[in-house]
């Protein structure tokens, strides 16, 4: 149904929606009396003047393009708009459960739903839910202000999953500006880096495997490692595998290297022994493709990946070991 004026609820007294259904409340109201909403939807889409405020209860929806004049406490969902539009809140508002916000569309000239407070917005423990309208495509550069408020307080502690985007190189941004006047959360659309070295080596890795020290192939190899050796991110190949040989009688460690991997370090290491927790000397450190002035190493670049050779710096030594370490700066 609809309230079209101040007659038809007096004007002082407080009043409660309990039925299902959808309550409109339209026209200028003097209402000053609290509110209840403990059923159902209620849309405000003319003005409640008075102070008296609005309590709307758990399973309910308080929404509509209109002005509550005092303070909010919803326990329900909060949905600005009826479809898109704005929702005034004159004194503080209290969102416990669901802000439910929807994009896309135009109402007096906005795309989006948004809430004012003119006052404290409350947002501790809530939840942020946002939908697109049909047929509604945010692009790169798509800024939605869903929320002003004199002062935030807090965040919402969950949102739910955002609306896909229509590129896996777009992804949301949520920001909760409080250094501002007013007060805002806003939501942007923005273009994702693209994604170079490892971490473009790594988007071709199929199956779970993917973290950098997993082996995607289950080969034994970690993903990171084979980066550096110039592997296949979804063929075995055999690129990774290490050997060991002679350099002038020192014994050396002989390996494969993408020389393009400049967003690698890579150590390798000697020990006296193969036991649990072996201290681990460092022989010679590759940073950003550089081995830096590192005498005990050499690189064959004429192959592709380079074959390097580092021979250990221990010359006396009877029982050794060595290993190639790679690390992300």
């Amino acid at each position: 149904g609809t309230l079209a004026g101040v007659g038809e609820i007096n004007a002082g007294a407080a009043w409660t929606k309990s039925t299902t259904g959808t309550l409109v409340i339209a026209g200028n109201n003097g209402i000053s009396g609290p509110g209840t909403v403990n059923g159902g939807t209620l849309l405000v889409n003319g003005s409640i003047t008075g102070a008296g405020g609005i309590t709307a209860l758990a399973t309910t929806t308080l929404g509509g393009n209109g002005v509550i004049g005092g303070t909010v406490h919803a326990s329900g969902s909060i949905a600005p708009g009826a479809s898109i539009g704005r929702l005034t809140i004159g004194q503080d508002c209290f969102v416990s459960s669901t802000l439910d916000i929807q994009l896309g569309g135009t109402v007096a000239g906005s795309n989006h739903d948004q809430l004012v407070v003119s006052s404290n917005a409350y947002l501790a423990g809530g939840t942020l839910s946002v939908t697109l309208t049909t047929n509604y495509v945010p692009t790169a550069g798509s800024s939605f202000t869903i929320l002003t408020a004199g002062t935030l307080f807090d965040q919402f502690g969950s949102t739910n999953p955002l609306p896909a985007l229509s590129s896996s190189n777009l992804g949301w941004s949520v920001q909760y500006q409080t250094n501002s006047s007013p007060n805002a959360l806003i939501l942007s659309v923005t273009s994702a880096p693209t994604a170079t070295g490892y971490d473009a080596w790594a988007t071709q890795i199929t199956g779970t495997n993917t973290a950098y020290n997993q082996s995607a192939l289950g080969d034994g190899y970690p993903n990171l490692l084979k980066y550096a050796t110039g592997s296949s991110p979804t063929n075995s190949d055999g690129r990774a595998q290490m050997q060991s040989t002679q350099t002038n009688g020192l014994f050396a460690l002989k390996f494969n290297h993408n020389t393009n991997t400049t967003d690698m370090i890579l150590y390798v290491e000697g020990a006296y022994t193969s036991t649990n927790n072996a201290p681990w000397v460092g022989i010679a450190t590759n940073i950003n493709g550089s081995w830096g002035s590192a005498t005990n190493v050499s690189e064959d670049t004429s192959t592709d990946p380079a074959t390097d050779v580092v021979w250990d710096t221990d010359a006396t030594a009877t029982n050794r070991f060595l290993r190639l370490r790679v690390t992300r700066p």
